[in-house]
């Protein structure tokens, strides 16, 4: 629920629950505070909706004031695995909050949201964007749909910045579902990755993008109708290489995922492509006259981190 008890609704009588999951250490504490933020400050009409915040294991207090201040509700989530913590995001998806909402959107805390992501709210059951590039290879796909009995999907999309053909493969930073693919799709999901962690030899080399890899089995397994995104909604700021399609230079982004391009002062840095730039630019000066605003306010130091809750009292 929102501050004033109002639930934000996406279509007319509509629900939206949106959420992240961050390991507990400062990196991914910080990465979780700056997604908050960000969705607080620049998402538009929907800037208000439930956000819930995860935690794995546990949670520094002051964190948990920190978010508590920008309108989250805190979730301390049990590890889903140390052989694969990219999968602990799956611990969102497990919440009653977001089993009894219209829409769900799950982003990785090492995501901003720069501009109201209306791409984001569609009567689609399922959202994503097609990988940036073919980190699962078509021999992996084959032999892992062969070890679930899955029946292989036609390799009929493009990755987004080479343009590698490949099966429904989605990057794992920027998801929404139904109601319907809460029910249908995340149960088969969560199963499928679990089954396959435990397989973990089948992905050979590619066995970090686990959770992506079972996304695409429980989607083929269930029939599940998808609606892809483009770049704009989950922009891959850490990607350098000139891309097949020199459209992606000029995107301008609702959502940037800026992986590790953070500064010591929590900014975000430079990118080469200029509309991406003009955004990072504007997130980092929101974030800036914050920071100032806190340190009037509690004489605190920003000098090492982002936020006073990194700092000893």
């Amino acid at each position: 629920m929102t501050s004033n008890g109002k639930r934000i609704v996406t279509h007319p009588g509509e629900s939206l629950t949106v959420g992240c999951v961050a390991d507990s250490t400062p990196k991914y504490l910080e990465q979780a505070l700056r997604l908050l933020q960000s969705w607080r400050w620049f998402a538009g009409s929907i800037s208000a909706a439930d956000f819930h915040l995860c935690v794995v294991d546990e949670i520094d207090h002051r964190y948990h004031a920190l978010y508590e201040e920008y309108g989250a509700k805190v979730h301390v989530v049990p590890r889903v695995s140390t052989r694969h913590p990219p999968s602990n995001k799956l611990r969102f998806l497990e919440l009653p909050e977001a089993g009894d909402s219209d829409r769900v959107l799950l982003l990785d805390c090492d995501t901003i949201v720069v501009g109201e992501p209306k791409g984001l709210i569609s009567d689609a059951d399922f959202l994503g964007k097609i990988a940036d590039q073919l980190t699962t290879t078509p021999d992996v796909f084959e032999s892992v749909f062969a070890a679930f009995r899955i029946l292989l999907p036609a390799a009929d999309q493009r990755c987004t910045v080479r343009g590698e053909w490949t099966i429904p493969y989605f990057n794992g930073g920027v998801l929404a579902f139904s109601r319907k693919s809460m029910r249908a799709l995340v149960p088969q999901w969560i199963q499928i990755n679990s089954c396959l962690i435990e397989q973990m030899e089948l992905l050979k080399g590619c066995g970090y993008f686990c959770e992506q890899a079972s996304l695409s089995l429980a989607v083929a397994a269930t029939g599940t109708s998808f609606q892809v995104l483009g770049n704009d909604m989950n922009f891959p700021a850490h990607l350098r290489e000139e891309p097949l399609d020199l459209a992606f230079a000029n995107t301008d982004p609702v959502i940037i995922h800026y992986h590790w391009l953070v500064d010591e002062r929590g900014l975000l840095e430079p990118s080469p492509y200029p509309n991406v730039n003009r955004r990072i630019q504007q997130f980092n000066d929101r974030l800036l006259k914050e920071q100032c605003s806190r340190f009037d306010k509690d004489g605190f130091s920003n000098d090492d981190h982002s936020s006073p809750a990194v700092r000893e009292p």
